[in-house]
């Protein structure tokens, strides 16, 4: 394919995208308090956790004062009492959304646990799960949605109706307008070579993009001590185990955050490890290399406690918060290449923002609201945005309330990350896509073609 260069080789980032100075601009997509868009009336009262879609697309759920809803893009586009003549109520913290708006979440449907899709029920509590004979659904939680429209969950199993609980299994519905629910790890099966419990949490995990790449937190039989792994699909392997060498030697894991995976198989794993020193003892691996560790600076911040949520994209850069700890640093999100955190992006607690883009400073951040138990926390898309649950203070004073934010820390035609967009961006483009690399699917469309040539071209040529 012949390749136009553009007039643009040479240009900073604008103001706001690298590194830590008094004022970070950011976008506020929804706060407490605020009317909901897509909605007649409606104001939020409750938020949880952002998660994107390829095309860097924003999907949520949360509270109103009419119930529950679904958030897509730029507006409300679901409510539970959407789903009459079901009843539906709650809403997990944990879903997901596709590239062509659709979604997938875990309300109350008619009192029994369940999951819903914008096509309705997925599945229910005591509904019979084909794929697994003579046994009835008990819960579904942890749901998620591909880009393609895949959904995810991790279901509880019993034999009778409003029976007790005998087992739990990771679920795929490739096509929700017609259900089928592939078994992709059950209890009592074999993963890696270890065979995993029947009645152990097992929840955490991610898909990629194109669903070719799974990593899951199991559990297996045996000692305690040893017990829980991290799992990667592809190659059926362990990659990080309980009591095992962490990667670099000299000392081994402990437990493990919430993992991710992307498009070209690459994985994230953070965890805490038995380091005899215990403020060091955090570490952040990819592709079993440390490349961060608590007490070490990244972008002129210090890394300090556990991590809160973590997050890798398919431009191989990543993305976590530190729980901060006091006397050393605050809780912080830092963003940047895997394979230079030394010049990542930070913000952290006690920093202002600017959300109207006039420089002045609008409100400080007093949390970060990220999980990372009951869902990934931090879903990190490949345009150079960051989305994050935080609670803003106003700089005039007041209270401090629940806000999901948008951050640009990155200019989105800046393709390898090193903070200037230059003609290196473009021959790094070119590499990628001549190679259809994952990363060179631009536009997020799930296919590497002409038209994520276009659209980069398009960016790099109008700067930052």
């Amino acid at each position: 394919m012949m390749h136009c260069i553009p007039a643009v080789l040479a240009l900073s980032l604008c103001a706001g995208l690298a590194s830590a100075q008094s004022i970070t601009r950011a976008t506020v997509v929804m706060a407490n308090g605020q009317s909901l868009p897509g909605t007649t009336g409606l104001t939020c009262s409750g938020l949880n956790d952002p998660y994107t879609n390829a095309a860097g697309q924003i999907g949520f759920t949360g509270s109103s004062s009419g119930g529950n809803f679904v958030w897509y893009d730029s507006a409300v586009v679901w409510l539970n009492s959407d789903g009459l003549p079901s009843v539906l109520t709650g809403a997990e913290g944990t879903m997901g959304v596709s590239n062509s708006g659709g979604f997938c979440y875990s309300p109350t449907i008619d009192g029994d646990d369940g999951a819903w899709t914008q096509l309705g029920v997925l599945i229910v509590e005591d509904q019979p799960i084909p794929t697994l004979p003579g046994k009835l659904s008990a819960f579904a939680s942890r749901p998620s949605m591909s880009p393609d429209g895949t959904a995810y969950f991790v279901g509880d199993i019993r034999d009778v109706a409003a029976g007790t609980t005998t087992n739990r299994a990771f679920f795929r519905v490739s096509d929700p307008s017609n259900p089928v629910f592939d078994v992709l790890w059950i209890g009592g099966g074999t993963y890696g070579g270890l065979t995993i419990t029947t009645g152990a949490s097992n929840f955490p995990y991610d898909v990629s993009d194109n669903n070719a790449h799974r990593v899951h937190v199991l559990t297996a039989t045996g000692s305690t001590a040893t017990d829980l792994f991290v799992h990667y699909s592809a190659t059926d392997s362990v990659i990080a185990r309980e009591g095992s060498t962490a990667p670099g030697g000299g000392e081994n894991w402990v437990a493990f955050r919430i993992p991710s995976t992307n498009n070209a198989g690459s994985w994230l794993v953070a965890g805490d490890t038995n380091n005899p020193t215990t403020s060091i003892d955090e570490i952040v691996a990819y592709n079993n290399t440390i490349i961060a560790r608590e007490g070490s600076s990244y972008g002129g911040r210090v890394f300090a406690g556990a991590i809160g949520a973590s997050s890798l994209n398919n431009r191989e850069e990543v993305a976590f918060i530190s729980a901060g700890t006091t006397g050393v640093a605050p809780s912080t999100l830092f963003v940047g290449a895997a394979s230079s955190l030394s010049t990542c992006f930070t913000i952290a607690v006690g920093d202002s923002i600017d959300t109207d883009g006039d420089g002045n400073c609008d409100a400080i951040i007093s949390d970060f609201n990220a999980s990372n138990t009951v869902a990934p926390g931090i879903d990190l898309a490949e345009d150079g945005m960051v989305y994050v649950n935080v609670d803003l203070t106003p700089c005039a004073g007041g209270t401090a309330n629940e806000t999901i934010i948008g951050i640009r820390f990155r200019c989105k035609a800046d393709f390898n990350g090193d903070g200037t967009l230059d003609f290196f961006d473009y021959l790094d483009f070119v590499a990628a896509f001549s190679q259809s690399a994952p990363s060179s699917d631009y536009n997020g469309d799930l296919t590497t073609d002409f038209f994520d040539d276009l659209d980069f071209v398009a960016d790099f040529s109008s700067g930052c």
